[in-house]
């Protein structure tokens, strides 16, 4: 039984550098997307008080940014992926 465990845990969960490797990468991520997140908050709270006409225009906008920032999001990480490897 300790055996199996002891297999499982070396190809599965890995070491600690590896985990060091990985939350060096994910956490400036995580980061930005709080940042963004927020302040896509605040324009939104923003834009709320301008008045109904205005908010589907910013909603679509909204959209377009967001597919944008998706798309470089992407970018950066495949050419992490890229040095890394």
């Amino acid at each position: 039984m300790v055996i199996m465990l002891s297999r499982f845990r070396k190809k599965y969960i890995g070491d600690k550098a590896f985990y060091k490797m990985v939350l060096s990468v994910a956490f400036p991520i995580m980061i930005q997307n709080g940042l963004t997140n927020f302040v896509s908050l605040l324009d939104n709270i923003m834009v709320g008080r301008l008045g109904a006409e205005e908010m589907p225009d910013r909603i679509y906008n909204d959209k377009e940014e967001y597919l944008d920032e998706e798309y470089r999001e992407f970018l950066t990480l495949f050419q992490l992926y890229a040095i890394f490897s």
